[in-house]
């Protein structure tokens, strides 16, 4: 399925938020993701599902100033 990741349209075979990020090998912290505009807590991502044209936002921890 198409969906939008970070305003780029990708395709993916994942059906949940937790197999996105396991395909795009997310880190396992300092990861935020939003679905839709809307936060999803980590502990929810397995049972967040994932439809086409959905448009997720990965924000990543970075240190530094």
């Amino acid at each position: 399925m198409k969906i939008i990741i970070n305003s780029k349209e990708t395709e993916t075979q994942a059906q949940t938020l937790q197999a996105l990020a396991e395909e795009l090998a997310l880190p396992k912290s300092g990861v935020a993701v939003a679905k839709n505009q809307q936060m999803i807590h980590r502990e929810d991502w397995g049972e967040t599902a994932l439809a086409e044209n959905d448009n997720i936002l990965i924000i990543k921890a970075a240190c530094g100033g």
